[in-house]
Protein backbone atom coordinates (compact mmCIF):
# COMPACT_ATOMS: atom_id res chain seq x y z
CA UNK A 1 0.00 0.00 0.00
CA UNK A 2 3.10 2.25 0.98
CA UNK A 3 4.04 2.33 -2.67
CA UNK A 4 0.50 2.52 -3.99
CA UNK A 5 0.49 5.76 -2.19
CA UNK A 6 3.89 7.27 -3.34
CA UNK A 7 2.78 6.82 -7.01
CA UNK A 8 -0.83 7.84 -6.74
CA UNK A 9 0.84 11.69 -4.49
CA UNK A 10 3.53 11.32 -8.09
CA UNK A 11 0.47 10.98 -9.71
CA UNK A 12 -1.78 13.84 -8.40
CA UNK A 13 1.17 15.93 -7.86
CA UNK A 14 1.85 16.12 -10.98
CA UNK A 15 -0.79 16.60 -12.93
CA UNK A 16 -2.33 19.33 -10.00
CA UNK A 17 0.82 21.53 -10.46
CA UNK A 18 0.34 21.13 -14.46
CA UNK A 19 0.01 24.83 -15.45
CA UNK A 20 -3.21 23.74 -18.61
CA UNK A 21 -5.06 21.77 -14.91
CA UNK A 22 -4.90 25.17 -13.01
CA UNK A 23 -6.24 27.32 -16.29
CA UNK A 24 -8.86 24.56 -16.98
CA UNK A 25 -9.90 24.21 -13.38
CA UNK A 26 -10.26 28.12 -12.91
CA UNK A 27 -11.90 28.79 -16.51
CA UNK A 28 -13.59 25.84 -16.61
CA UNK A 29 -16.59 27.23 -14.77
CA UNK A 30 -16.56 31.01 -16.85
CA UNK A 31 -16.43 28.86 -20.03
CA UNK A 32 -18.88 26.62 -19.27
CA UNK A 33 -21.71 29.70 -18.38
CA UNK A 34 -20.37 31.78 -21.36
CA UNK A 35 -20.79 28.77 -24.31
CA UNK A 36 -24.03 28.25 -23.01
CA UNK A 37 -24.92 32.22 -22.62
CA UNK A 38 -24.14 32.62 -26.22
CA UNK A 39 -25.55 29.55 -27.60
CA UNK A 40 -28.60 30.49 -25.91
CA UNK A 41 -28.36 34.29 -26.91
CA UNK A 42 -27.75 33.65 -30.62
CA UNK A 43 -30.62 30.80 -30.49
CA UNK A 44 -33.03 33.39 -28.96
CA UNK A 45 -31.86 36.28 -31.44
CA UNK A 46 -31.81 33.99 -34.48
CA UNK A 47 -35.65 32.55 -33.65
CA UNK A 48 -37.17 36.15 -32.42
CA UNK A 49 -35.25 38.95 -34.12
CA UNK A 50 -35.00 37.71 -37.95
CA UNK A 51 -38.34 38.05 -39.82
CA UNK A 52 -39.50 35.61 -42.43
CA UNK A 53 -41.87 36.16 -45.13
CA UNK A 54 -43.84 32.95 -46.34
CA UNK A 55 -46.10 33.42 -49.25
CA UNK A 56 -49.34 31.47 -49.29
CA UNK A 57 -51.32 29.88 -52.24
CA UNK A 58 -54.73 28.58 -50.66
CA UNK A 59 -56.28 26.54 -54.06
CA UNK A 60 -58.76 25.72 -51.40
CA UNK A 61 -59.99 29.05 -50.15
CA UNK A 62 -60.63 27.19 -46.77
CA UNK A 63 -58.02 28.95 -45.28
CA UNK A 64 -58.15 32.92 -45.96
CA UNK A 65 -56.86 34.91 -42.99
CA UNK A 66 -56.19 31.85 -41.25
CA UNK A 67 -52.80 32.59 -40.99
CA UNK A 68 -52.02 35.22 -38.52
CA UNK A 69 -48.35 36.77 -38.88
CA UNK A 70 -46.25 36.78 -35.88
CA UNK A 71 -43.17 38.55 -34.66
CA UNK A 72 -40.80 36.78 -36.60
CA UNK A 73 -43.22 35.22 -39.46
CA UNK A 74 -45.28 36.89 -41.57
CA UNK A 75 -47.73 35.44 -44.08
CA UNK A 76 -49.00 36.93 -46.98
CA UNK A 77 -51.19 36.47 -49.92
CA UNK A 78 -49.68 34.69 -53.40
CA UNK A 79 -49.74 37.59 -56.02
CA UNK A 80 -49.88 35.39 -59.30
CA UNK A 81 -52.12 32.21 -58.17
CA UNK A 82 -50.28 30.56 -60.66
CA UNK A 83 -47.99 27.88 -58.59
CA UNK A 84 -44.71 27.99 -61.59
CA UNK A 85 -44.92 31.85 -61.06
CA UNK A 86 -44.49 31.76 -57.61
CA UNK A 87 -41.72 29.24 -57.46
CA UNK A 88 -40.08 31.15 -59.76
CA UNK A 89 -40.65 34.52 -58.35
CA UNK A 90 -39.76 33.20 -54.95
CA UNK A 91 -35.99 34.40 -54.73
CA UNK A 92 -37.00 37.58 -56.66
CA UNK A 93 -39.76 38.69 -53.99
CA UNK A 94 -37.23 37.67 -50.82
CA UNK A 95 -40.09 35.36 -49.94
CA UNK A 96 -38.15 32.75 -47.21
CA UNK A 97 -40.81 29.91 -48.42
CA UNK A 98 -43.93 29.29 -50.72
CA UNK A 99 -46.98 27.41 -49.13
CA UNK A 100 -49.00 25.67 -51.61
CA UNK A 101 -52.69 24.30 -50.44
CA UNK A 102 -54.17 22.43 -53.47
CA UNK A 103 -57.56 23.14 -54.12
CA UNK A 104 -58.75 19.72 -53.22
CA UNK A 105 -57.99 19.75 -49.65
CA UNK A 106 -60.70 18.67 -46.88
CA UNK A 107 -60.63 17.16 -43.21
CA UNK A 108 -60.69 14.14 -45.22
CA UNK A 109 -58.01 14.67 -47.72
CA UNK A 110 -54.38 16.51 -46.64
CA UNK A 111 -52.52 15.59 -49.75
CA UNK A 112 -50.88 17.83 -51.43
CA UNK A 113 -50.04 20.07 -48.87
CA UNK A 114 -46.02 21.66 -49.89
CA UNK A 115 -43.57 24.33 -48.35
CA UNK A 116 -41.19 25.23 -50.90
CA UNK A 117 -37.87 26.69 -50.32
CA UNK A 118 -35.40 28.67 -51.78
CA UNK A 119 -32.64 27.57 -48.63
CA UNK A 120 -32.93 25.19 -46.43
CA UNK A 121 -35.99 24.11 -44.22
CA UNK A 122 -37.20 25.76 -40.91
CA UNK A 123 -38.68 23.22 -38.16
CA UNK A 124 -39.95 25.96 -36.59
CA UNK A 125 -42.27 27.41 -39.31
CA UNK A 126 -43.14 23.77 -40.47
CA UNK A 127 -44.68 23.45 -37.24
CA UNK A 128 -46.25 26.48 -37.12
CA UNK A 129 -47.84 25.88 -40.63
CA UNK A 130 -48.73 22.79 -39.78
CA UNK A 131 -50.63 23.27 -36.36
CA UNK A 132 -53.03 25.98 -38.18
CA UNK A 133 -53.96 23.86 -41.10
CA UNK A 134 -54.42 21.09 -38.70
CA UNK A 135 -56.55 22.95 -36.01
CA UNK A 136 -58.62 24.96 -39.28
CA UNK A 137 -59.65 21.70 -40.61
CA UNK A 138 -60.53 20.26 -37.07
CA UNK A 139 -62.77 23.15 -36.95
CA UNK A 140 -64.36 22.63 -40.07
CA UNK A 141 -65.16 19.27 -39.40
CA UNK A 142 -67.00 19.95 -36.08
CA UNK A 143 -69.15 22.39 -37.74
CA UNK A 144 -69.92 19.72 -40.33
CA UNK A 145 -71.07 17.46 -37.41
CA UNK A 146 -72.85 21.18 -35.88
CA UNK A 147 -70.51 21.67 -33.28
CA UNK A 148 -69.23 25.22 -32.38
CA UNK A 149 -65.34 25.29 -31.75
CA UNK A 150 -65.42 28.26 -30.18
CA UNK A 151 -67.95 26.39 -27.19
CA UNK A 152 -65.32 23.42 -27.25
CA UNK A 153 -62.35 25.96 -26.73
CA UNK A 154 -64.33 27.63 -23.88
CA UNK A 155 -64.73 23.91 -22.43
CA UNK A 156 -61.18 23.51 -22.29
CA UNK A 157 -59.35 23.19 -18.76
CA UNK A 158 -55.91 23.38 -17.65
CA UNK A 159 -55.12 21.74 -14.21
CA UNK A 160 -52.16 21.96 -11.11
CA UNK A 161 -50.89 17.94 -10.87
CA UNK A 162 -49.38 17.68 -7.52
CA UNK A 163 -47.63 14.65 -7.09
CA UNK A 164 -46.68 12.86 -3.61
CA UNK A 165 -45.14 9.72 -2.77
CA UNK A 166 -46.03 7.30 0.50
CA UNK A 167 -43.95 5.61 2.32
CA UNK A 168 -44.07 2.63 4.13
CA UNK A 169 -45.98 4.29 6.83
CA UNK A 170 -48.12 5.57 4.62
CA UNK A 171 -46.84 9.24 5.27
CA UNK A 172 -47.14 11.59 2.32
CA UNK A 173 -44.06 13.37 1.26
CA UNK A 174 -43.70 16.09 -1.40
CA UNK A 175 -42.48 14.82 -4.79
CA UNK A 176 -41.57 16.42 -8.45
CA UNK A 177 -40.92 14.69 -11.56
CA UNK A 178 -39.78 17.40 -12.78
CA UNK A 179 -36.94 17.98 -9.99
CA UNK A 180 -35.82 14.21 -10.02
CA UNK A 181 -35.60 14.04 -13.96
CA UNK A 182 -33.47 17.60 -13.74
CA UNK A 183 -31.31 15.51 -11.12
CA UNK A 184 -30.89 12.34 -12.84
CA UNK A 185 -30.07 13.47 -16.19
CA UNK A 186 -27.27 16.42 -15.12
CA UNK A 187 -25.44 13.49 -12.57
CA UNK A 188 -25.71 10.71 -15.20
CA UNK A 189 -24.33 13.04 -17.81
CA UNK A 190 -21.38 14.70 -15.94
CA UNK A 191 -20.78 10.78 -14.49
CA UNK A 192 -20.29 9.90 -18.49
CA UNK A 193 -18.56 12.72 -19.33
CA UNK A 194 -15.79 12.17 -16.19
CA UNK A 195 -15.61 8.77 -17.26
CA UNK A 196 -14.21 9.39 -20.58
CA UNK A 197 -12.28 12.40 -19.69
CA UNK A 198 -10.35 11.07 -16.91
CA UNK A 199 -10.37 7.39 -17.97
CA UNK A 200 -8.49 8.75 -21.07
CA UNK A 201 -6.28 10.50 -18.78
CA UNK A 202 -5.15 7.00 -18.18
CA UNK A 203 -4.88 5.53 -20.93
CA UNK A 204 -2.69 8.54 -22.06
CA UNK A 205 -0.32 8.74 -19.33
CA UNK A 206 0.01 4.33 -19.61
CA UNK A 207 0.88 4.81 -23.45
CA UNK A 208 3.23 7.96 -22.62
CA UNK A 209 5.29 6.04 -20.30
CA UNK A 210 5.67 3.12 -22.33
CA UNK A 211 6.38 4.76 -25.26
CA UNK A 212 9.38 6.95 -24.08
CA UNK A 213 10.46 3.73 -21.61
CA UNK A 214 9.92 5.55 -18.54
CA UNK A 215 8.29 2.64 -17.62
CA UNK A 216 11.07 0.11 -17.46
CA UNK A 217 13.15 2.32 -15.10
CA UNK A 218 9.97 2.38 -12.57
CA UNK A 219 9.06 -1.31 -12.95
CA UNK A 220 12.75 -2.59 -11.56
CA UNK A 221 11.19 -0.98 -8.18
CA UNK A 222 7.57 -1.93 -8.03
CA UNK A 223 5.12 -4.93 -9.56
CA UNK A 224 3.33 -3.56 -12.50
CA UNK A 225 0.52 -4.37 -10.35
CA UNK A 226 1.10 -1.38 -8.16
CA UNK A 227 1.89 1.15 -10.71
CA UNK A 228 -1.32 0.48 -12.71
CA UNK A 229 -3.20 1.29 -9.61
CA UNK A 230 -1.10 3.81 -8.18
CA UNK A 231 -1.53 5.93 -11.70
CA UNK A 232 -5.48 5.06 -11.67
CA UNK A 233 -6.39 6.25 -8.02
CA UNK A 234 -4.26 9.44 -8.61
CA UNK A 235 -5.79 10.20 -11.30
CA UNK A 236 -9.13 9.53 -9.42
CA UNK A 237 -8.35 12.19 -6.63
CA UNK A 238 -7.32 14.27 -9.68
CA UNK A 239 -10.65 14.04 -11.15
CA UNK A 240 -12.14 14.78 -7.86
CA UNK A 241 -10.14 17.79 -6.93
CA UNK A 242 -11.03 19.18 -10.02
CA UNK A 243 -14.57 18.79 -9.67
CA UNK A 244 -14.40 19.66 -6.45
CA UNK A 245 -13.14 22.84 -7.57
CA UNK A 246 -15.76 23.48 -10.52
CA UNK A 247 -18.59 22.89 -8.34
CA UNK A 248 -17.14 25.23 -5.56
CA UNK A 249 -16.55 27.80 -8.73
CA UNK A 250 -19.74 27.41 -10.25
CA UNK A 251 -21.30 28.04 -7.19
CA UNK A 252 -19.55 31.23 -5.82
CA UNK A 253 -19.78 32.05 -9.88
CA UNK A 254 -23.38 31.79 -9.83
CA UNK A 255 -24.76 32.79 -6.93
CA UNK A 256 -25.99 36.05 -7.82
CA UNK A 257 -28.26 33.93 -10.29
CA UNK A 258 -29.25 31.54 -8.27
CA UNK A 259 -30.45 34.50 -5.88
CA UNK A 260 -32.10 36.19 -8.71
CA UNK A 261 -33.86 32.70 -9.58
CA UNK A 262 -35.12 32.21 -5.37
CA UNK A 263 -37.00 35.10 -6.05
CA UNK A 264 -39.25 34.28 -8.91
CA UNK A 265 -38.85 30.21 -7.95
CA UNK A 266 -39.06 28.73 -4.65
CA UNK A 267 -35.67 26.67 -5.41
CA UNK A 268 -35.31 25.26 -1.79
CA UNK A 269 -39.04 23.52 -2.02
CA UNK A 270 -37.85 22.40 -5.25
CA UNK A 271 -35.01 20.45 -3.58
CA UNK A 272 -36.69 19.41 -0.34
CA UNK A 273 -38.63 17.17 -3.12
CA UNK A 274 -35.62 15.10 -3.84
CA UNK A 275 -33.56 13.06 -1.11
CA UNK A 276 -30.55 15.09 -1.60
CA UNK A 277 -28.16 13.72 0.30
CA UNK A 278 -28.77 9.85 -0.93
CA UNK A 279 -28.09 11.64 -4.51
CA UNK A 280 -24.49 13.19 -3.77
CA UNK A 281 -24.29 9.74 -1.80
CA UNK A 282 -25.13 8.08 -5.39
CA UNK A 283 -23.22 10.62 -7.06
CA UNK A 284 -19.58 10.34 -5.52
CA UNK A 285 -20.38 6.68 -5.40
CA UNK A 286 -21.13 6.18 -8.76
CA UNK A 287 -18.22 8.80 -10.18
CA UNK A 288 -15.77 6.78 -8.32
CA UNK A 289 -17.00 3.58 -8.66
CA UNK A 290 -17.37 4.03 -12.92
CA UNK A 291 -14.05 5.54 -13.12
CA UNK A 292 -12.62 2.81 -11.36
CA UNK A 293 -14.14 0.49 -13.19
CA UNK A 294 -13.51 1.83 -16.72
CA UNK A 295 -9.88 3.30 -15.62
CA UNK A 296 -8.60 -0.15 -15.33
CA UNK A 297 -9.33 -1.47 -18.45
CA UNK A 298 -8.22 2.07 -20.24
CA UNK A 299 -4.77 0.86 -18.41
CA UNK A 300 -4.72 -2.05 -19.96
CA UNK A 301 -5.50 -0.67 -23.45
CA UNK A 302 -2.15 1.69 -23.14
CA UNK A 303 -0.23 -0.99 -21.90
CA UNK A 304 -1.08 -3.31 -24.63
CA UNK A 305 -0.49 -1.05 -28.02
CA UNK A 306 2.08 1.37 -28.69
CA UNK A 307 0.26 3.94 -30.73
CA UNK A 308 -3.17 6.14 -30.70
CA UNK A 309 -4.30 4.24 -33.89
CA UNK A 310 -4.01 0.74 -32.48
CA UNK A 311 -5.73 1.99 -28.75
CA UNK A 312 -9.22 2.99 -30.81
CA UNK A 313 -9.94 -0.39 -31.71
CA UNK A 314 -9.56 -1.58 -28.31
CA UNK A 315 -11.74 1.34 -26.54
CA UNK A 316 -14.43 1.04 -28.96
CA UNK A 317 -16.20 -2.24 -27.68
CA UNK A 318 -15.47 -1.33 -23.91
CA UNK A 319 -16.72 2.07 -24.71
CA UNK A 320 -20.00 0.70 -26.22
CA UNK A 321 -22.43 -0.40 -23.19
CA UNK A 322 -21.29 3.29 -21.59
CA UNK A 323 -22.69 4.97 -24.77
CA UNK A 324 -25.73 2.26 -24.80
CA UNK A 325 -26.34 3.80 -21.07
CA UNK A 326 -26.23 7.00 -21.36
CA UNK A 327 -28.39 6.59 -25.02
CA UNK A 328 -31.28 5.06 -23.06
CA UNK A 329 -31.78 7.70 -20.22
CA UNK A 330 -34.37 9.04 -21.96
CA UNK A 331 -36.64 5.57 -22.00
CA UNK A 332 -35.53 5.00 -18.36
CA UNK A 333 -36.85 8.49 -17.58
CA UNK A 334 -40.34 7.71 -18.86
CA UNK A 335 -40.17 4.48 -16.44
CA UNK A 336 -37.56 4.03 -13.67
CA UNK A 337 -38.81 1.14 -12.42
CA UNK A 338 -38.84 -1.01 -15.73
CA UNK A 339 -37.28 -3.95 -16.45
CA UNK A 340 -35.02 -2.03 -18.94
CA UNK A 341 -34.35 0.21 -15.75
CA UNK A 342 -33.38 -2.40 -13.34
CA UNK A 343 -31.60 -4.75 -15.34
CA UNK A 344 -29.08 -1.86 -16.67
CA UNK A 345 -28.79 -0.72 -13.23
CA UNK A 346 -27.01 -3.94 -11.92
CA UNK A 347 -24.42 -4.64 -14.79
CA UNK A 348 -21.54 -2.63 -13.78
CA UNK A 349 -20.92 -1.53 -17.23
CA UNK A 350 -24.01 0.23 -17.36
CA UNK A 351 -25.06 0.58 -13.89
CA UNK A 352 -23.15 4.04 -13.30
CA UNK A 353 -25.37 6.08 -15.96
CA UNK A 354 -28.81 4.09 -15.33
CA UNK A 355 -29.00 4.23 -11.45
CA UNK A 356 -27.65 7.35 -11.19
CA UNK A 357 -30.75 8.50 -13.17
CA UNK A 358 -32.85 6.36 -10.96
CA UNK A 359 -31.75 7.42 -7.36
CA UNK A 360 -33.62 10.88 -7.79
CA UNK A 361 -36.89 8.61 -8.26
CA UNK A 362 -35.96 6.57 -4.89
CA UNK A 363 -35.97 3.10 -5.84
CA UNK A 364 -36.18 0.09 -3.49
CA UNK A 365 -33.13 0.01 -0.90
CA UNK A 366 -32.37 -3.55 -2.45
CA UNK A 367 -31.62 -1.86 -5.80
CA UNK A 368 -29.61 0.01 -5.06
CA UNK A 369 -27.62 -2.23 -2.31
CA UNK A 370 -27.81 -4.84 -5.75
CA UNK A 371 -26.17 -1.96 -7.89
CA UNK A 372 -23.28 -1.06 -5.53
CA UNK A 373 -22.28 -4.70 -5.10
CA UNK A 374 -22.38 -5.37 -8.46
CA UNK A 375 -20.27 -2.18 -9.27
CA UNK A 376 -17.88 -3.32 -6.63
CA UNK A 377 -17.28 -6.98 -7.56
CA UNK A 378 -17.70 -5.32 -11.31
CA UNK A 379 -14.20 -2.92 -10.28
CA UNK A 380 -12.50 -6.08 -8.50
CA UNK A 381 -13.03 -8.29 -11.66
CA UNK A 382 -11.89 -5.41 -14.40
CA UNK A 383 -9.22 -4.64 -11.87
CA UNK A 384 -7.35 -8.30 -12.35
CA UNK A 385 -8.20 -8.53 -15.78
CA UNK A 386 -6.33 -5.19 -16.32
CA UNK A 387 -3.87 -5.91 -14.14
CA UNK A 388 -2.99 -9.46 -16.56
CA UNK A 389 -2.97 -7.66 -19.46
CA UNK A 390 -0.99 -4.50 -17.76
CA UNK A 391 1.81 -6.48 -16.36
CA UNK A 392 2.69 -8.25 -20.17
CA UNK A 393 2.40 -5.45 -22.01
CA UNK A 394 3.73 -2.45 -20.28
CA UNK A 395 7.06 -4.12 -21.66
CA UNK A 396 5.97 -5.31 -24.84
CA UNK A 397 7.55 -3.52 -27.51
CA UNK A 398 6.88 -3.46 -31.35
CA UNK A 399 4.08 -6.23 -31.66
CA UNK A 400 0.79 -6.07 -32.99
CA UNK A 401 -1.53 -7.01 -30.10
CA UNK A 402 -5.34 -8.67 -31.14
CA UNK A 403 -7.85 -10.16 -28.92
CA UNK A 404 -6.44 -13.71 -29.08
CA UNK A 405 -3.17 -12.64 -27.81
CA UNK A 406 -4.64 -10.29 -25.35
CA UNK A 407 -6.23 -13.63 -23.97
CA UNK A 408 -3.13 -15.11 -24.01
CA UNK A 409 -1.92 -12.72 -21.47
CA UNK A 410 -4.75 -13.37 -19.23
CA UNK A 411 -2.81 -17.10 -18.74
CA UNK A 412 0.53 -16.46 -18.41
CA UNK A 413 2.56 -17.33 -14.88
CA UNK A 414 3.59 -14.53 -12.80
CA UNK A 415 6.53 -12.69 -14.30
Amino acid sequence: MKIIFLILRREYLQKVKNKMFIIMTLLGPLLFAGLTAIVGWVTITLITSENKVVEVFDESGLFAGKFPSTHNIEFVEASSKNLTTDKSNLKEKDRYALLYIPAGVSPDNTKGITIFYENSPNFYIETRIKDIIEKELENIRMREVGIDPTLIAQMKVNIDLNTKTLDKESKEKESSTEAAMGAGYVGAFLIYMFIFMYGVQVLKGVQEEKTNRIVEVMISSVKPFQLMMGKILGIAAVGLTQFGLWMLLSYVFSSGVVMAMASQIDVLAILNTINMPLVLFGFLFYFISGYLLYSALFAAIGAAVDNDTDSQQFMFPITIPLVIAFASTQLILRDTNSALAIWLSVIPFTAPIVMMVRIPFDPPAWQIAVSMLSMILGFLSTTWLAARIYRVGILMYGKKVNYKELAKWLFYKNL
